[in-house]
């Protein structure tokens, strides 16, 4: 502290008691902190550099910033969009009122009777409404308030010469009384509109006689021009907040010594507030996300978004919150009315809850298996330049659904997010350029993926399925997975961050990817491996069936190497992979060689028997039957239509199958197929 008497008009000085030592801010953060890591020479060094940077009049640096009027040990805050308000400003001076809603606190300090804690709205209020609807207060209680009032906004406008008035005299707090704000509104220009303001309310509250003789709670706060910005900001204008009591009768005393209160400044809770605690950048055009899935995995992730400041634009789930949800769920359940919230709609309370975050997110409790049939109803909650789809339902239907849309009808890519194995692994799926490939596909992929690792396909190719019924109550189960909200938290984190990445660099412009996550260092971290997956290739079925095949990079790579082992006979083997009947459409993951009785010719290929079964059915059960026998497939030394010999094998090999199947015909250039269907 410096002496009594040193000069409290220099920058960086703390507001004080007038009579009272001066404390001078000598360092930007916690001195304790800087006393513990750097020792006690660390802070004369910095009162050192303090006084020579005050002797020369240089405790302002305009490379630094402006130093903003020291509010640093003050009480009372009112919360307000700091963008907002310096919008208003221009070259004229001008005043606005805006909602202020507060909570006064009776003070136990006898230097002050209340402290107050509010927060101004930002649409302006006109002073022609009820007086009842610009001011009213409540009492829960002995020692609180709560009330609805008027926040005074001013602004500065120019000189005579048309120059902008520019504040660029450093004045420590010390505003203490009307009159003395009055005189600091001459400093900062904002004079002349602080008196017309006061001028439109007193002719509004003229007469008013229900309040009686009970003081208004008003704010004010003048919008400063300053030389230069401020001091970790972008803007010269500095927002300068008070409170004061006025009375309805007498809207002032005469005299002007009406205590006016300094009152701290806080930013409302923005978008842009929230980017800049996460230490990401705003995006740079519009890349809006739609959340499909408001569960435990769904909320966390779209929480997360929403704390950076980026939430989800639509959120949509068909169901509704209950009492076991609590376990793992993103939201809180409040202690007073939690039995009347816990029971609504899940996209409800998290477009809620973003709500309080500052965002707007438009819930849907439409079902999107329905919805995908309904253009109209599909456009309305995946709107047309929707960036991106995060499912993160977990549900098969949902994801056959989705992929059954065109591109005509449904552009942007679907992230897909999913826990597996308790929580042991989790993977992120984004589908490629034009959907290609597809969620589906993707999945297909990591299941073709998982079967051949392991140590995955222990873990998630288990027989005990992890999805178990769970009492909820008497007569009541939910079919779940057992795993805590910190696991779930664990990859919910991680995956947002991945979101969040892809959203601000962009999606690969020529690849699908599947991100895979496993739990690490003994349950307390991810290991995380990305996996490119490229564009399938799409194949249109013969005659005027819909089926296509969906034949994947690495089955078409296993064709090319087959056929190049045999390049003067035809030669095939068996089509491995699954089925999606939303899509009618086999994905073809991976092939199996030809049984060693197998006969290969110039003109033919039979594909044999020997130990066909116990290959194809070692297969499957080291997928625990996730992928399966398609069909088979094999070459055409020339560019051909499919033969007669063809569609007889076709129909044979329907013959002995229940489900679909295809054949799947190889020529030098391209590719042709069959479905496989009974005469």
């Amino acid at each position: 502290m410096l002496r009594d008497d040193f000069d409290r008009s220099l920058a960086h000085v703390q507001p004080g008691a007038a009579n009272g030592p001066v404390l001078p801010c000598i360092y930007e953060g916690n001195v304790d902190e800087l006393l513990h890591s750097e020792g006690l020479a660390a802070i004369v060094d910095q009162v050192v550099s303090w006084l020579e940077n005050a002797a020369l009049n240089k405790l302002i640096n305009p490379q630094q910033g402006w130093e903003p009027v020291r509010r640093d040990n003050l009480k009372d805050f009112v919360i307000a969009d700091t963008q907002h308000l310096r919008g208003l400003v221009s070259r004229r001076e001008e005043y606005f009122f805006f909602p202020f809603e507060y909570t006064k606190i009776t003070s136990t300090d006898s230097r002050k009777e209340f402290w107050i804690h509010g927060e101004i709205g930002t649409e302006q209020t006109k002073l022609n409404r009820e007086i009842n609807d610009l001011f009213s207060y409540w009492k829960p209680g002995k020692y609180i308030l709560f009330g609805k009032s008027l926040a005074l906004v001013v602004t500065p406008g120019k000189l005579p010469s048309g120059k902008l008035i520019v504040a660029d005299q450093y004045r420590p707090e010390t505003v203490t009384n009307f009159t003395e704000l009055s005189e600091r509104a001459q400093e900062y220009g904002c004079f002349n509109s602080l008196q017309a303001g006061f001028q439109a309310l007193t002719n509004r509250l003229k007469g008013f006689q229900t309040l009686k003789n009970d003081e208004i709670l008003l704010v004010i706060v003048f919008c400063v021009r300053r030389p230069y910005p401020l001091i970790g900001d972008s803007s010269t204008i500095e927002l300068v907040p008070y409170t004061l009591n006025i009375h309805a009768l007498k809207l002032l005393p005469q005299e002007g010594s009406a205590p006016v209160f300094p009152t701290g400044h806080l930013h409302s809770i923005t978008p842009k507030l929230l980017h800049a605690l996460s230490g990401e950048a705003s995006l740079s055009d519009n890349r809006d996300l739609v959340l499909i899935g408001c569960g435990s995995l769904g909320s966390k992730i779209g929480i997360h978004l929403a704390r950076s400041g980026k939430a989800p634009k639509n959120a949509i789930d068909k169901s509704y919150l209950s009492p076991h949800n609590a376990a793992r769920h993103a939201l809180i359940p409040d202690s007073i009315n939690n039995r009347l919230v816990w029971l609504e709609s899940k996209a409800k309370a998290l477009s809620s809850a973003i709500a309080g975050l500052g965002q707007a997110t438009t819930p849907f409790t439409e079902d999107i298996t329905k919805a995908v049939s309904d253009t109209k109803l599909l456009r309305k909650l995946i709107p047309h330049k929707t960036w991106g789809i995060i499912n993160a339902t977990a549900a098969l239907p949902v994801r056959e659904a989705l992929v059954s849309v065109g591109t005509n009808h449904l552009k942007a890519r679907i992230i897909e997010v999913a826990l597996f194995a308790n929580g042991h692994v989790g993977t992120l799926t984004v589908e490629g350029p034009e959907r290609n490939p597809n969620s589906v596909d993707l999945i297909a992929h990591f299941y073709e993926t998982v079967r051949q690792n392991t140590h995955l396909r222990d873990l998630i190719f288990t027989e005990d399925s992890p999805m178990q019924q769970r009492s909820i109550g008497h007569g009541c189960s939910s079919t779940t997975m057992a795993i805590s909200d910190a696991r779930i938290s664990l990859f919910a984190a991680a995956m947002a961050e991945g979101i969040a990445k892809m959203r601000t660099d962009n999606l690969s412009d020529s690849t699908g990817k599947i991100l895979l996550g496993e739990l690490a260092d003994e349950g307390m971290g991810l290991r995380w491996r990305s996996i490119t997956v490229p564009p399938v290739k799409i194949i249109s079925t013969e005659g005027k069936s819909s089926w296509t095949v969906r034949l994947s990079e690495h089955a078409h790579q296993q064709i090319l190497e087959e056929c190049a082992r045999y390049p003067s006979v035809e030669t095939g083997g068996i089509l491995m992979g699954r089925v999606s009947e939303s899509q009618h459409a086999f994905l073809v993951t991976n092939i199996l060689p030809a049984p060693p009785d197998s006969h290969r010719s110039i003109s033919e290929f039979n594909l044999g028997n020997k130990g066909v079964k116990i290959q194809i059915e070692k297969y499957v059960k080291s997928c625990n039957y996730t992928l399966y026998s398609l069909g088979t497939w094999h070459s055409h030394l020339g560019d051909s239509r499919p033969s007669q010999t063809d569609f007889q094998t076709a129909t044979t090999l329907a013959d002995g199958r229940v489900t679909p199947s295809v054949m799947l015909i190889r020529s030098p250039t391209e590719y042709r197929a069959l479905l496989a269907t009974k005469e």
